[in-house]
């Protein structure tokens, strides 16, 4: 990457350990979060780091946010459990803050857009699933995904390169313990093993993934 990199939802699961990384490399992020007073900024101290605090859903905020960057990385969402409790305000972020997102990356002449989906637009993970398999998205966390992919590569006619990464079952201790994503069945399992010495599987225990470590996703 040359020039500035924004990274948003830098406080989240991923969007923490890619931060860790990109500042390890030497490149110089602006990082957005929801609250003020982030443990992001011990990162700040020692690397070239600048911190946004606002709404994706503010118009005046992203083009303020967006001015000088080179390359956005979108990760902010709620995420598979939020979304399906409250399914408005997964549309609102999800697709809404993507979309007020990409506006603001077009008048900024924002290079490269990269969004990060989830394999879950395909539906019910079964069976051997490629780049060529129809999506076929049941689930909210899954329907606004897809939704916001289809206006990140819609952006590219006259707007940033527009990049979708579908990514499938991550795992990677987080950079922060207060970041929520214990109910990840090897962060679970992890978890179960050093305050209770047992590891107990909450479902059949049949399923079949492709793990992925976070740090080869933050190396892609």
């Amino acid at each position: 990457m040359s020039g500035r990199v924004l990274v948003t939802g830098a406080g989240g699961y991923l969007g923490g350990r890619l931060v860790e990384h990109l500042t390890g490399a030497g490149v110089p992020l602006r990082l957005i979060t929801r609250q003020p007073g982030s443990k992001l900024t011990t990162e700040s101290q020692s690397a070239d780091v600048e911190l946004r605090h606002g709404s994706l859903l503010d118009p005046a905020f992203a083009k303020e946010a967006l001015t000088g960057i080179d390359t956005v990385v979108h990760l902010a969402a709620p995420n598979e459990i939020e979304s399906e409790k409250t399914p408005l305000r997964a549309i609102e972020i999800t697709i809404g803050g993507t979309h007020v997102l990409l506006g603001a990356a077009r008048e900024a002449k924002v290079r490269r857009f990269v969004y990060l989906s989830t394999a879950h637009v395909y539906g019910p993970l079964e069976g051997r699933i490629d780049e060529t398999t129809l999506p076929r998205p049941t689930h909210p966390y899954a329907i606004t995904h897809k939704a916001a992919e289809d206006f990140v590569l819609a952006a590219s006619r006259g707007g940033p390169q527009g990049v979708v990464i579908r990514l499938s079952n991550a795992i990677g201790a987080p950079v922060h313990m207060d970041v929520d994503r214990w109910t990840l069945l090897a962060n679970d399992l992890c978890r179960q093993a050093v305050t209770t010495g047992k590891l107990v599987l909450k479902s059949a225990g049949l399923q079949r993934r492709d793990f992925v470590p976070m740090s080869d996703v933050c190396r892609a």
